[in-house]
């Protein structure tokens, strides 16, 4: 396990290993059956316990399951600036050198609008929810994390004073037709 920090190195923190085949949910089925851990860090090189824990959600997943749900993303960008707050406006907020304020869940595809870039639907395959933004346990309720950049490799979810780029991941659940 290694933090992320933006503007220094990132460090070490510890590492864990579990076996799954001592999960006590067994059974998996459309829903998945769903386990939560605390698991414990040590020093990767002593084996030494670190006085740190992670926690992780386990689901398990029939393979029909698996197979016939599939979640598309894409995000949404806005980028501030002291005359206009937060906006994705261009001109206005977006530099001319910003690739759009939607992109593609590769994020190699870049637009100003969410038509452009979500994925058309495959043949065989039918959206069952719409887009939704996506928020919970490790993200704000309003949905937005916190870069430098709109290519930022580690998104915050709290603003610091080098944060002028923020983006939100939309998703939508495809399921196979029979």
């Amino acid at each position: 396990m290694m933090d992320f920090d933006q503007l220094d190195r990132d460090d070490y923190l510890g590492t864990c290993t579990f076996d799954l085949s001592k999960l006590k949910v067994k059974e998996a089925d459309a829903e998945g059956g769903r386990e939560d851990l605390e698991l414990n860090l040590s020093d990767s090189k002593t084996n030494e316990p670190i006085s740190s824990t992670i926690s992780l959600s386990v689901r398990i997943l029939s393979l029909a399951a698996v197979e016939s749900v599939r979640v598309e993303v894409v995000y949404e960008y806005e980028r501030w600036t002291p005359t206009g707050g937060w906006g994705k406006k261009f001109p206005g907020n977006l530099f001319s050198t910003d690739p759009g304020c939607w992109s593609d869940g590769t994020v190699l595809k870049f637009a100003m609008s969410m038509e452009e870039v979500e994925p058309e639907v495959e043949e065989g395959w039918a959206v069952k929810d719409g887009w939704a933004m996506v928020c919970g346990h490790e993200i704000r309720a309003d949905g937005w994390m916190f870069g430098n950049s709109f290519s930022s490799k580690g998104w915050s979810k709290s603003p610091g004073p080098v944060h002028f780029c923020r983006r939100r991941s939309w998703e939508r659940k495809l399921i196979t037709k029979k």
